[in-house]
Formats: structure tokens, sequence, C-alpha cells
């Protein structure tokens, strides 16, 4: 997180929804904040930004033991301007 908080130092986290069934807890949230600092390589902006995500949480003695996450980051980087390539295929590159 400590990279997000370099490049968004407004963050705001907003929690939109929680589920949880046996030792297992989702929770899906949307985050927005102002690029100011660097983040994955992209100096600041200062383009307000958007995005989604969602965790899985496992719970064992009250302690999280697992955590697997899911963020929309290829929107976030959308949003700042970058742009994604497919990486070239060398077999196809030699035909």
């Amino acid at each position: 997180m400590r990279r997000h908080f370099v490049g968004f130092p407004d963050l705001h986290v907003r929690i939109d929804d929680i589920i949880a069934e046996g030792s297992k807890v989702g929770i899906w949230y949307t985050v927005d904040g102002a690029h100011r600092g660097e983040f994955e390589g992209i100096l600041a902006t200062g383009a307000r930004v958007k995005w989604s995500g969602s965790d899985i949480l496992s719970i064992e003695d009250g302690k999280i033991c697992e955590a697997r996450f899911l963020s929309d980051h290829l929107s976030l980087l959308k949003q700042l301007g970058a742009t994604v390539a497919m990486p070239e295929n060398p077999e196809r590159a030699s035909r």
C-alpha cells in the first residue's frame, strides 16, 4: 500500500460491500484520489482517479492468515495516461 500512498497522498477507500461466510471475508471497495506523486513509474499528473477492487481474507484464530487482492489497475493506469500494449510475439516477428 505504501506505493499507493506515495502516488495518491489523499487516497480514500470506501468499502462498498462485505460478505462473510465461515472463515472467509470478501470486501468490495472503491478507491479515489489525486495523482500527486510517482506511481508505477508515472510522474504526478494531478489527475483525480477512481478504481475498484476486492479482497478475500481467510481468518484463523481471529487473525488474517491469507489474503488475496484484485484491483482494477488497468483502469487506473489508463486514467493516468499510460498505454498498454501486448508484448510482441517473437515467432510472429520472424515470419
